[in-house]
């Protein structure tokens, strides 16, 4: 297990004066004895202490550097959210440095170990959620962090979120209404928060709409198009197409379309399809694509605000504070009303 950092405190009090002495004598200030200095320095010595990088960095105004990690850079949502930190943070003379882990926990501790290690202003992480170690290996250390678009259910952190809830409640409404009954829900994986949340505004939308609840119609896997068209083609193997599917993400989103095509579907005349995210490439799909739009810049400079006022007001850490951003629905061409509803209507 590493150690903890020799701090100016444990130089202080191992040389017998206080704090602002330390770091007079260790910066050459004019104003100590020099044999105080001598003294410092010998203590300082033996302890082992190394000067905070970072933190004359940002006395003197100069760059400090701020870690990003993020679950998946192949997947849009992130690389916007990554654009937003990369700007507030420049726009506050920081630099980032964005690493991915695949979803992989242990690469995830890998990469925050490495950037802890380089003394990193402080760290930007959307967790891959299958292990939540990190949390004390950072609060241990001191590090400030700020989780960005989830979270844990039992551990309370500063985290920047979308309102997961609000958005699928709002999406499968909007299929309610257009007269779908059967609709297939690709979800991610059941330990991520965000799956957990949309889940639940699935379920309440169908229950508003006066439909049940059908666990055949939930499927769950990982947040890929290919892990999506997987699923899909396993759904349709057992079952009648379904009226509309609603896609944990976009870019899952995708590759239901794309699954939906290799069994002979059309999208939306047979079968509505409906993402979430609202990353740029869907606008220009064939049919664009309904979603529901993540404000992801936004996430990403509200993240680097909180981090910076954590960076520079430690007693901030203590209070743990999460910010939830408000999705809207897009309304595009992949979906439209159920053709028997319409006939009915008419």
């Amino acid at each position: 297990m590493a150690h903890r950092p020799v701090t100016l405190r444990d130089v202080a009090r191992a040389a017998e004066v206080s704090i602002n002495t330390v770091s007079r004598a260790l910066n050459g200030k004019p104003d100590v004895s020099e044999e105080t200095r001598e003294r410092v320095l010998a203590v300082a010595k033996r302890l082992g202490y190394r000067p905070n990088r970072l933190a004359q960095g940002l006395r003197g105004k100069k760059v400090g550097t701020i870690g990003v990690v993020v679950a998946d850079l192949a997947n849009p949502f992130f690389v916007e959210v990554v654009k937003g930190i990369e700007e507030e943070a420049y726009r506050h003379g920081f630099t980032i440095m964005v690493t991915n882990t695949n979803e992989d926990p242990a690469k995830e501790q890998e990469v925050l170990s490495t950037l802890v290690e380089h003394q990193v202003a402080g760290l930007i992480i959307t967790p891959s959620q299958k292990d939540d170690g990190f949390i004390q290996f950072l609060k241990a250390r001191d590090v400030p962090f700020v989780l960005v678009a989830r979270r844990f259910e039992h551990v309370t952190c500063h985290a920047v979120l979308n309102d997961d809830f609000t958005g699928a409640f709002a999406a499968v409404s909007y299929l309610v209404e257009l007269g779908h009954r059967d609709i297939l829900f690709i979800n991610g994986p059941h330990y991520n928060w965000s799956a957990m949340q949309r889940l639940s505004g699935y379920h309440q939308a169908l229950e508003r709409g006066g439909l049940p609840y059908r666990p055949e119609l939930v499927r769950s896997c990982e947040v890929t198009a290919e892990a999506a068209a997987a699923a899909m083609k396993d759904y349709l193997a057992a079952h009648p197409a379904p009226d509309a599917v609603f896609a944990f993400s976009d870019y899952m989103a995708i590759g239901v379309v794309r699954a939906l095509r290799e069994q002979g579907l059309r999208v939306p005349e047979d079968v509505s399809v409906m993402g979430y995210d609202g990353i740029e490439i869907g606008a220009s799909l064939d049919p664009p694509l309904s979603t529901v739009e993540i404000a992801k810049h936004r996430i990403g400079v509200a993240s680097t605000q909180v981090l910076i006022e954590l960076i520079e007001n430690p007693a901030a850490r203590s209070e743990p504070r999460q910010l939830v951003l408000p999705p809207r629905v897009l309304k595009r061409e992949s979906t439209k009303p159920r053709a028997s509803a319409t006939r009915a209507a008419q």
